[in-house]
């Protein structure tokens, strides 16, 4: 064995690191959420279901109009609304948008994360704030500007045949 003796008596001082220590506001319990949303793979994954349910499944269900506008019915041509065939993969994007709901609040329980997150803060009303706050922004920024896409990227696929766009009435009833 290498070891140094030191007499008795003798202390050796220990390096010790402050911690300089905050207050909880609710500005860091937001940033805290927002980091364990943004770093979670399951996040990454919802928000790409959320846009293949409504962009992919939108344009699949504008290409299938499109082929079979040409044998459809009289009637059927004049209670077409176009809008609503190329939205209808926003279904399955608000069945996504609500897993990833309950994946924000119910994720740190299955890990056992929550005892820390309660540790750090100890009411749970800024933590349920912040993580709705959280949701809320991903939701905007990230699920509804895609509801758009497909009613755009579908006016093409209609184009060849005829199938009308979506265009609004004319107002002069």
């Amino acid at each position: 064995m290498t070891t140094t003796a030191t007499p008795l008596g003798v202390s050796i001082p220990i390096p010790r690191a402050s911690v300089e220590v905050h207050p909880v506001t609710q500005t860091r319990v937001l940033r805290s959420e927002w980091i364990k949303l943004r770093t979670l793979r399951s996040t990454l994954i919802v928000l790409a279901l959320t846009v293949v349910g409504i962009v992919g499944i939108g344009l699949l269900i504008a290409a299938v109009t499109n082929q079979n506008f040409a044998t459809m019915s009289a009637g059927d041509r004049a209670h077409f609304n176009a809008i609503d065939r190329v939205l209808g993969g926003v279904n399955i994007a608000q069945l996504t948008v609500g897993v990833l709901g309950v994946l924000v609040i119910t994720g740190e329980y299955s890990t056992g994360m929550i005892r820390a997150t309660f540790g750090a803060v100890p009411k749970r009303l800024p933590v349920l704030w912040a993580k709705l706050a959280v949701f809320a922004w991903w939701c905007s920024r990230c699920a509804c500007p895609r509801r758009s896409s497909p009613s755009v990227a579908g006016r093409p696929c209609s184009a060849p045949t005829g199938c009308p766009s979506g265009s609004p009435a004319p107002s002069g009833r």
